[in-house]
């Protein structure tokens, strides 16, 4: 198959015409995920406000719902998408790899993402974002999720193979560009979206709804953490857990104790444990009368009775 290309007359950018039409149809559809669900965080605005408490407790909670799914994920994975193929093919000046696999992963996440936002509003899956235990939604809202989440994984794989292409077909020289660097980092999301893939797919067969509250916030922190666990990861230059050097950011520094010179603090420190030799120690005289010590400049008893 010929692949077409497209340059940018202003930024001078070539862009894969397949992959172009995907970003844009990612892009779209984040951008309405992203209207819905601050639609629906106005109503949850308007609710909270004592003066007016637009919407009753059963609708309150639906509409919380569908601003979680679809603002904190759907809104963000769409558009992260599109990010990656413009990093990959448009920024490497290379094909797109499975342009037809791209366009079967996008229609997954749109028909996934449809699915979900319907069993929401069904009004019986009100059960927040994060899918709370016992709490039960109906089925289609969790294949929705599923779907959404294979889609996503698809993509994810697809950047790393247009980046193979890249390299095969050497069309860049060097290191890859930096903004590709950073969107490399993305595909830890991968394995929180694999993550999703499982939990949700435990509660879809009422595994989880048999969980204590212990064991599914433990799930919870899994599912929805390891993407950000693995992006510091990759930032912080090691893991500490798996004995890997940290970089000299992330490295402690040793804290300054004192702002007098080296030779002053050593002599501090002495002083606090042991006397010093200028100080010295009292002479005990006949028993009955008072202790001597050495006279000094300024005691008034070892003036010169002369120099008056």
């Amino acid at each position: 198959m010929t692949t077409t290309y497209r340059i940018c007359p202003r930024s001078g950018l070539q862009f894969d015409k397949d992959a172009e039409k995907l970003m844009r149809f990612h892009a779209v559809a984040g951008v309405l995920a992203l209207l819905l669900g601050g639609i629906m965080a106005l109503g949850v605005i308007l609710t909270r406000w004592p003066a007016v408490k637009l919407l009753e407790a059963d609708v309150f909670y639906m509409w919380l719902t569908a601003h979680g799914i679809n603002m904190l994920i759907f809104w963000i994975i769409f558009f992260e998408m599109a990010v990656l193929l413009f990093a990959s093919s448009t920024l490497l000046r290379c094909r797109m790899a499975t342009p037809k696999l791209g366009w079967v992963s996008f229609w997954l996440m749109a028909i996934g993402a449809i699915m979900t936002n319907v069993a929401i509003f069904s009004g019986e899956s009100s059960v927040m974002f994060t899918s709370y235990v016992p709490m039960q939604a109906k089925w289609h809202f969790y294949l929705g999720i599923i779907l959404f989440a294979v889609g996503a994984l698809i993509t994810c794989f697809i950047f790393l193979g247009t980046l193979v292409v890249a390299k095969a077909e050497k069309t860049y020289e060097g290191s890859i560009p930096l903004v590709t660097f950073g969107a490399l980092t993305a595909e830890a999301c991968a394995r929180m979206v694999g993550t999703q893939i499982l939990g949700t797919f435990g509660r879809a067969i009422d595994l989880r709804a048999r969980l204590d509250a212990d064991l599914e916030g433990l799930f919870t922190a899994w599912e929805e953490g390891e993407g950000a666990l693995e992006v510091g990861r990759v930032r912080g230059g090691g893991d500490h857990r798996g004995g890997g050097e940290p970089s000299a950011r992330t490295r402690p520094m040793t804290p300054r104790t004192s702002w007098s010179t080296p030779a002053t603090s050593a002599s501090h420190r002495t002083s606090r444990r042991t006397p010093t030799a200028d100080v010295q120690p009292s002479t005990a005289g006949p028993p009955g009368t008072e202790a001597t010590r050495p006279a000094s400049r300024n005691d008034p008893g070892s003036r010169n009775p002369s120099a008056g």
